[in-house]
């Protein structure tokens, strides 16, 4: 398995838009958007390894304190938070699928 600490650079770009959320977009999905006050998972329908490891890449590179597990047998990702000491401000976490 690939380094999880940052970022993997394949089919990826990350950008802060206009109305400051950081986007991390995985092909043409975008799988994090996130700002000071939320963090939004999205596989778009690509329940994939990548698609997992770019999640959680994004985590531990900005410190977001998530982590999505491997898929369960209904296809779900588990999303499990981790300390919030960092983030004490996010309100917010949602997966979409």
């Amino acid at each position: 398995m690939g380094q999880m600490k940052e970022i993997g650079k394949t089919g990826t770009c990350v950008f802060t838009d206009d109305d400051e959320f950081t986007k991390v977009i995985y092909h043409e999905t975008c799988v994090v958007k996130f700002n000071h006050e939320v963090v939004i998972l999205d596989t778009g329908g690509w329940k994939t390894a990548t698609t997992k490891a770019r999640m959680n890449q994004a985590s531990n590179q900005y410190n977001l304190n998530y982590k999505v597990f491997r898929k369960t047998t209904n296809g779900l990702y588990p999303l499990k938070t981790l300390s919030m000491k960092k983030t004490e401000s996010l309100q917010c976490l949602s997966l979409m699928e």
